[in-house]
């Protein structure tokens, strides 16, 4: 990636009982006194109908409307899995689904909404990779980059997972949050090995939530 992309700004959400991880996240009045920017709040209506992940993901990518960005990368593991849940809990008990449920179960929902919300027409891309899915986001948003596009917002996020699937995955830990991060074209991003002694890099987090870490630490 060295000579393609310059990381511009990193900014992130994060909701967690575990003081070392809630560390890393930023205040949303903070980033908005930062860049000297009236609060933009999602609408209500929205609001209510959004997982926490989403909501973070989408408060997050408000931030940088003034950024002129031309392209969308959103990533996320899980997506809306428990909307998923619920429709499926439902044609298993022979009941009608949601319309809601259906609506705002699929994985390109959030920077749909996003797009909506803010009344934004840009190309974007939704990935969901597994454990990977972090790294897949960063290929994307190279792509993207490759083919032209000048600022590129790439949004990684998840939700606390239901208590039905967090029983059965159990290789991450279940947090709720949203990490953006603003690329540019015809900068140099140098991928390196860096040995972290942070006991957050040895944990079970998300890939993104482990760069994140990582990045301020070394910052």
């Amino acid at each position: 990636m060295s000579n393609l992309l310059n990381l511009l700004e990193v900014r992130s959400l994060i909701l967690s009982d575990d003081d070392e991880i809630a560390k890393l996240s930023d205040n949303l009045e903070s980033i908005y006194n930062n860049i000297n920017t009236q609060k933009i709040k999602i609408p209500m209506i929205l609001s209510r109908r959004l997982s926490q992940g989403a909501k973070l993901a989408i408060e997050l990518s408000n931030t940088f409307l003034k950024d002129n960005i031309d392209a969308l990368v959103f990533s996320s593991r899980h997506g809306e899995l428990d909307r998923s849940g619920k429709i499926l809990k439902a044609i298993a008990e022979n009941l009608d689904v949601s319309p809601t449920d259906f609506t705002m179960s699929v994985h390109n929902n959030c920077p749909s909404q996003f797009l909506i919300s803010s009344k934004l027409r840009l190309p974007y891309s939704s990935i969901a990779s597994g454990y990977n899915t972090f790294i897949q986001g960063l290929y994307e948003t190279l792509n993207f980059i490759m083919f032209g596009y000048k600022k590129v917002l790439y949004v990684d996020f998840d939700s606390v997972l239901p208590s039905f699937y967090e029983e059965k995955l159990k290789d991450i830990k279940s947090i709720s949050y949203a990490n953006a991060f603003l690329f540019e074209a015809n900068g140099s991003f140098d991928i390196e090995k860096v040995k972290g002694e942070l006991s957050l890099i040895d944990g079970n987090l998300p890939l993104s939530l482990k760069f994140l870490s990582l990045y301020k630490k070394n910052k």
